[in-house]
């Protein structure tokens, strides 16, 4: 609660060039913090609910009135004095959904807005979470100038923060501030991720992408606090390193002081007392006239630490201070280097060797992009089994762009990248095409895995094709190509269509390649940094060197692509 002596002062003429202790104490010591965002955050720009409304909505969908509702959190209230109900309330709703599955009182009927891709996911994922995560869908930003000049300003923190971590299920995050993060969702995600915490949105309690990994009811609670020691390896860590700012939650909420309290609790109190000033709460409350703040301090099981509870008119003065500091690298270039730039012991044998690493900045030459590795043909094998730096965006990027790239280094390198269970293992488009020729792979010398893995991708190549086809003048002219493509809808899948125009011969690969880099270049120069590597656009860069392949290739794969 906001103290009452707070309100009703005086605003400064600019509010912006106010002092905030707790923050310029982070500008002082130069520390960027990491971000623990709430619901608050995505209540605050979607106007989404919270978790009483949400089970208030799920209730009255299901059938069961206020009435009712009031009841079963009463009697909760009553059993479970000191802790949170709603974990136990959504049990409790989850039960009597499935119960009216079973006895057919929910149907189809009950779902009028739900899609029937949702409706699909009901017959072979939890009902209860697909509900949800379809209640959540909603993407679009309140119309209010004053919450989209705050997101705009946030979106300027989205190269300085280090991590983020949210309790959060909605796409909020990772879709309008923090576009080129990562997401790890899964525990496994902490155990095989591709950083060490940097550039990443942790989702410690699930996605509405994912149904099956919200964290919602007692049970799935239970789990978590069973599964989270990875989880909170990884936050005690990010902790350590860095401040950590609240957003979207009340100090009251329990939670959030549970949350708190698992990631200190294994410190020593003396430990606690160090990163005291490093934890701080903000909330918002368009009373006051300035910011204030307040040390908490909170107290569980004979230790205790200190908050710092800050309550601000907007969001926009707390984005505003942190803009102030400007890291030495942002969160993905720290994420690149330090997959660069590590020890590598390959054996336990004592004749065996370390790689040596040098970077661009220790070779007085001019490129950007230059990394020299020095190392056997073993060596080369087992860094690449370990190297997570290097993405699928990263292939389809050094096609595109017609540059050298890691993979070029050996054919070794390309085999054992390609053949990880992260990069063959997902239903991505890889522009191996390129690599197989360079090298005069054969398609049957490839592992399984692999084989099958490019034997699906072509199938999909061909699939597409067929459904652009319909859609583009077989009698094309070269020269009349992007006049075509100008006078589509913005919808209209181009990409694709310059994949259609290679495949019959209209265009041959060095052309379609610099229109679609020009495609990406649009994009770009639209979104900056921000810019992500579109289906469309990976599939038609892999799709740049299939058919030179299949004509080099073995007849298997050829059968797929008439």
């Amino acid at each position: 609660m906001v103290p009452e002596t707070s309100k009703g002062e005086d605003l400064d003429q600019d509010i912006f060039k106010q002092k905030i202790d707790p923050l310029e104490n982070l500008i002082k010591n130069k520390r960027m913090p990491i971000l623990f965002i709430g619901s608050g955050v995505s209540g605050r720009y979607r106007g989404l609910c919270t978790w009483k409304s949400l089970l208030e909505t799920i209730a009255s969908i299901i059938g069961i009135d206020k009435f009712q509702l009031n009841g079963m959190s009463i009697k909760l209230k009553n059993n479970n004095p000191d802790s949170n109900i709603y974990p136990k309330l959504a049990s409790d709703l989850s039960d009597l959904m499935m119960d009216g599955i079973k006895n057919k009182t929910i149907t189809r009927d009950t779902f009028p807005n739900m899609t029937e891709l949702e409706w699909d996911k009901m017959s072979t994922l939890d009902p209860f979470k697909v509900m949800i995560c379809s209640l959540l869908k909603d993407d679009k930003i309140l119309d209010d100038p004053i919450l989209i000049s705050e997101i705009e300003s946030f979106k300027k923190l989205a190269d300085k923060i280090p991590a983020v971590i949210t309790t959060n299920y909605d796409d909020f995050l990772e879709k309008e501030i923090f576009q080129n993060f990562s997401v790890l969702v899964f525990p496994d995600d902490y155990y095989f991720s591709r950083s060490d915490g940097y550039g990443e949105i942790l989702k410690i309690h699930g996605t509405i992408e994912k149904p099956d990994s919200l964290i919602v009811t007692e049970s799935d609670y239970n789990r978590l606090r069973k599964d989270s020691k990875v989880i909170m390896s990884r936050l005690i860590s990010l902790m350590c390193d860095h401040p950590v700012i609240f957003l979207g939650y009340s100090l009251n909420d329990e939670e959030i002081h549970d949350i708190i309290y698992d990631l200190v609790s294994s410190l020593k109190q003396t430990d606690m007392d160090r990163i005291r000033g490093n934890l701080i709460n903000v909330q918002v409350d368009s009373n006051l006239k300035k910011p204030i703040h307040i040390a908490k301090r909170i107290e569980q099981n004979g230790k205790y630490f200190e908050i710092m509870q800050l309550y601000v008119p907007n969001f926009e003065i707390v984005f505003h201070y942190l803009d102030k500091i400007t890291p030495v690298a942002t969160a993905i270039e720290i994420k690149k280097y330090r997959s660069m730039i590590r020890k590598i012991v390959l054996s336990t044998n004592p004749g065996a060797k370390k790689l040596t690493i040098i970077n661009e900045n220790n070779i007085d030459l001019d490129s950007n992009n230059l990394a020299v590795i020095f190392g056997s043909a073993d060596s080369l094998n087992s860094l690449m089994k370990g190297i997570t730096g290097y993405e699928i965006v990263d292939s389809v990027l050094d096609v595109l762009m017609n540059r050298n790239g890691i993979l070029e280094s050996s054919e070794t390198a390309f085999i054992t990248w390609i053949s990880q269970e992260r990069i063959s293992g997902s239903p991505k488009y890889i522009p191996v095409f390129y690599y197989m020729l360079k090298f005069g792979i054969d398609h049957n010398s490839l592992p399984k895995n692999v084989k099958e893995f490019i034997d699906s991708m072509i199938e999909k190549m061909s699939s597409k094709i067929e459904e652009i086809k319909e859609k583009c003048p077989k009698d094309m002219r070269a020269e009349d190509i992007d006049e075509f493509l100008k006078s589509q809808t913005v919808s209209f899948p181009r990409c694709d269509a310059l994949m259609y125009f290679q495949h019959i011969g209209i265009i041959d690969r060095e052309q379609c390649r610099v229109k679609l880099q020009a495609i990406y270049e649009i994009e770009k120069n639209r979104y900056g940094g921000s810019t992500k590597i579109k289906t469309g656009l990976r599939c038609a860069v892999s799709h740049l060197d299939v058919q030179e392949y299949l004509k080099k290739g073995c007849a298997e794969p050829r059968t797929l692509y008439p």
